[in-house]
C-alpha cells in the first residue's frame, strides 16, 4: 500500500464513508464478499457450476454466481507479478477493445474512489 501513496487511515476513511453513504455495515459487506468468494471457489471445482446451480441448499444464487465470476476476473486482472490476465484471454476470450474497456473502468473506479488512477497490469 505504501508504494501506491495510500495510507491505511485514508483508506479506512474512504471505506467508512462509503458504507455510511450506502447504509450498510462492514459485516454485511464482508458476508456478501464471502458468498462471492465461495461461489468462485465452487466454480473452480470440477463440475462446480453444475453443482452450484443444481443444489438449492448448498448451491449459489445467480447474483453469487455472477459475483464469483467477476471475482475470478478481478483476481486474474490484478496480479502482483504483473502478467496479463489469462482468465480474461483464454476463458472469456475478451478482445483487445473489450480489454481496453475493462482496464479503463478499473482505473476509473480507483481514480473515483481514491483520487489516484491505477492501471492494472
Amino acid at each position: 500500500m505504501e508504494s501506491s501513496g495510500h495510507d491505511p487511515e485514508r483508506l479506512d476513511a474512504h471505506v467508512t464513508s462509503m458504507l455510511r453513504r450506502l447504509g450498510t455495515s462492514r459485516r454485511e459487506y464482508v458476508q456478501r464478499m464471502r458468498r462471492f468468494t465461495r461461489a468462485a471457489e465452487i466454480l473452480l471445482k470440477p463440475r462446480g457450476a453444475v453443482f452450484a446451480m443444481a443444489d438449492p441448499i448448498n448451491g449459489i444464487t445467480a447474483a453469487e454466481l455472477y459475483g464469483g465470476l467477476w471475482l475470478l476476473l478481478i483476481a486474474d486482472l490484478f496480479r502482483d507479478e504483473g502478467h496479463r490476465a489469462r482468465f480474461a484471454n483464454e476463458v472469456l476470450a475478451i478482445t483487445e477493445d473489450e480489454w481496453t474497456d475493462i482496464l479503463r473502468i478499473t482505473s476509473l473506479v480507483s481514480e473515483r474512489y481514491f483520487g489516484v488512477p491505477v492501471q492494472p497490469e
